[in-house]
């Protein structure tokens, strides 16, 4: 439960709690985890002044020893307020679990629950003033309609005459020799296995935004 405990707790703090878990457990028979959520709640989020701040990464390592990410803020905000991450996934807990992670290193993202509404997200992005494109899409691959390959070659083409690129990345628990192929094939430059741990999500993020 070591891995699922911290996923726990990360999503009990996006929801609004104080990341707090009350365990009850009887061995060999039952263990219940209870939490609580504020009613209402007050988010203030605080601009820095300085290029340069650290994140604190909580028991990311086998050793459960905290570390610290250095993320030039400038690079991140890139002087913008838009999210610029998206999460393509049809189970809607994938998207909770992997807000809560995100939003342990001061990201947010946003959702899309099928790959037809993952590139309309990405259309309407073209759109904006100031990014024009995600830095990172999440991508899931067996979705109903258009599965994961088939919307990350559709979002690779609508970019094609773009100067950046979004980064795609392939989340799935199966991650053979033949899936790699296809989705180098589609577009997708990253491979991450579900469950996502902190460890892979923390070096993709500090390799796209540092």
């Amino acid at each position: 439960m070591g891995l699922g405990l911290r996923v726990s707790k990360s999503i009990v703090k996006f929801l609004g709690g104080d990341g707090e878990l009350q365990i009850k457990s009887e061995r060999g028979f039952y263990t219940v985890v209870s939490f609580s959520i504020e009613e209402s709640i007050s988010t203030i989020v605080k601009e820095e002044d300085s290029s340069i701040r650290d994140i604190e990464e909580l028991g990311s390592d086998s050793k459960n020893s905290a570390q610290r990410v250095y993320i030039s803020s400038k690079k991140f905000l890139n002087h913008c307020e838009c999210n610029q991450i998206l999460i393509v996934d049809d189970v809607p807990f994938n998207h909770i679990t992997l807000m809560a992670l995100l939003q342990t290193y001061g990201y947010k993202a946003d959702s899309a629950y099928d790959g037809d509404s993952g590139i309309k997200k990405v259309k309407q992005k073209l759109q904006n003033v100031c990014c024009k494109v995600y830095k990172i899409i999440f991508m899931d691959i067996e979705m109903p309609g258009k599965n994961g390959f088939i919307t990350s070659s559709e979002i690779s083409k609508l970019l094609q005459n773009e100067r950046s690129k979004s980064i795609i990345v392939m989340c799935s628990a199966y991650n053979g020799q033949e899936n790699a192929e296809q989705a180098h094939q589609s577009g997708m430059s990253e491979i991450i296995s579900k469950p996502i741990s902190l460890d892979s999500l923390q070096t993709l993020l500090v390799k796209y935004f540092c």
